[in-house]
């Protein structure tokens, strides 16, 4: 036996002197890894990182993971794992050989050294490098150490998108024609400003006229803006028609006045992954004229949010006092000045307008929190004249006090109140990173929308445990309480040095079908100066706006799934159903979705929503081939006759009988699951 170990190590080691060495920190290389928080980035021993224990490598904050083409050309991956620098977080490191997992470490913490690292590659098409968080969102700063790739002759590992055809374009342009995008019910409290805007596209010069307004409310053409107060309860429908010269639409919808706001996900712009807390009034001002010049106001990105930095910052303002006006109101930096001058004028643009705040002392930049001063600043908003509320826990950690969901929901069921008192409908979105599975509480501490996870960036790791994370989430979304998936991960942003997003075209139409799938708040989060026509195609699309939209407030479950691929499925009010099928397969896949399975019954017209073309008409099933991580996104109007089977409410049902399949009743009377696409 030992004698048949050296021969393979001398084996493999001769192997090795025919390969090229291509070290992790190489340009190409390491660029697309994702970082649990901030930014993953190449060092030398000079930077001092892990303790100076290594030449070169690539730093990066667990959960972490890098995706890489290697075509067959792979021969070894070696390195050595350690933490930056000290910290209570433990994690392994994880390499896999496509699915399968070729090498995992021991857990490493604060005490542990530098690990070795030594994955056999050999055959893969693909790898994956992970280091994986167990205890926390965020298991701290760690370092690949002296990294490097044994591969065959000539050959790097490439980008993942090479292994895949990219989809371009698929959004057809905005027609000449008027279309109304709003919901079919907007909500609002009576007495309190109101203040929409209504969306429509098309070419100018229009008429738009509105007509059957509650008594208190009124439209103006020229700014497409109805506002006023609303003197009575009740629920009113509205008629919305608009006409040019290419043609007319009209459009009902309903005006709910009472209690609930928010009665479809808040859609919008949030400063944070374009310019964290570089963002200034002026960036503000700026984004509010592109919203307007860009034409994403006509489809219905409504709010532009203000994230962390506009308050004054405890690095120059060291106590409370200091960063407060001797009255206690909240203060707002040099770089911002007058806040309702800010919101008046982004108002003036059309855009509604939100802010940031902690419910602890200071927010996650070190800035001035609401802590102990929540009615008070609830009321100085309003006064402001501003809509929409993120509250962020982190330093909530340091005054916190109680037990179990009291711990987690006494800071937000203080700030819901203090904003339903304040005389303004402001929508409260909780911002807690779906702890204590905030969905189930959130609504009842006052939120009308919760992040669900931690902080997402652009990278496919990210879109696809967000997947994971929506799959039991879906009971909670209903009108005036949303799940929160974070923000857009589309277009120039901070986080990618303004070059663009890192997810591949293929996984940008996954992430933005998904968000729409779960009824999710959706927060642009790039750079709308010199945005890039494939973006704005993603953000134009109504039929896909639509879809989140819906006033039936019914997100998507996961009802079909197997090896590297889902489907999902969602009931809209118009009786059709979306469904998204979702390869997490990096190369392309024939793809079926099983109608007989889903428990759909006779022949439902397939329209591919990206395109905005009618496919086919489906009986039994549908087949696409889908690109590598991209998403097919669909939605099936039954024909006369079709329907959902009988006993089967809701087509959400399927994702009980997906998790006992074997349990499954299954409707064989329109044949098999063969059908059309």
């Amino acid at each position: 036996m030992k004698g048949k170990t050296i021969a393979c190590f001398a084996a493999f080691a001769g192997l090795s002197a025919f390969a090229d060495t291509v070290w992790l920190d190489g340009a190409g290389v390491w660029d697309r890894m994702s970082a649990g928080h901030g930014k993953s980035m190449p060092f030398t021993n000079a930077t001092g990182v892990a303790g100076g224990r290594f030449a070169r490598g690539v730093k990066t904050c667990a959960p972490s993971a890098l995706y890489l083409a290697v075509n067959g050309n792979a021969i070894s991956f070696e390195a050595k794992v350690a933490q930056s620098w000290p910290n209570k977080s433990k994690l392994t490191a994880r390499v896999y050989r496509e699915n399968e997992l070729a090498f995992e470490s021991k857990v490493l913490d604060e005490a542990s050294g530098p690990v070795d690292v030594k994955a056999d590659l050999a055959g893969a098409r693909w790898i994956k490098l992970e280091l994986h968080g167990l205890e926390s969102p965020y298991a701290g700063w760690s370092a690949w150490g002296d990294a490097k790739f044994e591969m065959k002759p000539g050959t790097r590992p490439a980008d993942i998108a090479t292994l895949s055809p990219q989809l371009g374009i698929l959004t057809p342009p905005v027609p000449k024609a008027p279309r109304i995008n709003s919901p079919a019910v907007y909500g609002a409290r009576p007495g309190n400003p109101f203040f929409y805007r209504v969306p429509v596209s098309g070419e100018t010069p229009m008429d738009i006229r509105v007509s059957n307004l509650p008594d208190g409310l009124s439209f103006d053409a020229a700014t497409r803006l109805v506002t006023g107060r609303a003197a009575k309860r009740g629920d009113f429908e509205i008629l919305i028609e608009a006409k040019n010269a290419f043609g007319t639409a009209k459009k009902k919808m309903r005006m709910a006045i009472g209690d609930r706001i928010a009665l479809t996900p808040p859609i919008g712009w949030n400063s944070w992954n374009a310019f964290a807390t570089t963002v200034t009034g002026d960036i503000v001002r700026r984004t509010a004229d592109l919203m307007e010049s860009l034409g994403l106001l006509e489809h219905g990105w409504a709010y532009l949010t203000i994230d962390d930095g506009w308050q004054l910052p405890e690095k120059k303002f060291k106590t409370q006092r200091e960063r407060r006006a001797p009255d206690g109101t909240v203060l707002s930096n040099d770089t911002f000045g007058d806040m309702k001058a800010l919101a008046d004028y982004v108002h003036s643009r059309g855009v509604k307008i939100g802010l940031y705040s902690s419910p602890g002392p200071l927010t996650c930049a070190q800035y001035e929190g609401s802590w102990m001063y929540e009615f008070q600043d609830a009321r100085t908003y309003a006064k402001w004249g501003y809509d929409y509320l993120k509250h962020d826990w982190c330093t909530y950690t340091k005054v916190q006090f109680g037990t179990g969901l009291d711990l987690e929901m006494f800071p937000y069921v203080i700030m819901g109140q203090a904003l339903r008192e304040c005389g303004r409908d402001i929508v409260h979105s909780i911002c807690q990173y779906g702890k204590a599975n905030v969905a189930s509480w959130g609504g009842a501490a006052g939120g009308n929308c919760w992040r669900t996870t931690g902080d997402k960036f652009d990278f496919w790791e990210d879109v696809a445990t967000a997947m994971d994370v929506h799959e039991n989430l879906w009971r909670y979304a209903k009108p005036g309480e949303w799940n929160d998936a974070d923000m857009m991960l589309v277009g120039k942003t901070y986080w990618s040095d303004h070059k663009g997003t890192r997810l591949t075209p293929n996984e940008q139409y996954t992430h933005v079908s998904m968000w729409a799938m779960w009824a999710s708040v959706m927060m642009i989060g790039c750079d709308l100066d010199g945005i890039d026509d494939f973006t704005l195609s993603l953000l134009r699309n109504d039929e896909v706006i639509a879809i989140d939209q819906d006033e039936l407030g019914k997100a998507a479950a996961k009802i079909q799934d197997g090896d590297g691929w889902s489907c999902w499925a969602r009931p809209l009010a118009d009786g059709s159903i979306a469904v998204a099928m979702v390869n997490l397969s990096p190369f392309p896949r024939d793809m079926l979705f099983c109608l007989n399975k889903a428990g759909m019954k006779g022949t439902w017209t397939v329209r591919d929503v990206w395109r905005q073309k009618d496919e086919c008409m489906a009986t039994g099933g549908y087949r696409a081939n889908v690109p590598g991580h991209a998403t097919k996104l669909l939605k099936l109007t039954p024909a006369p006759g079709a329907g959902l089977r009988p006993g089967l409410h809701d087509i959400r049902d399927n994702d009980w009988f997906r998790r006992i399949e074997r349990f499954r009743p299954v409707d064989t009377t329109n044949g098999g699951c063969d059908g059309c696409g």
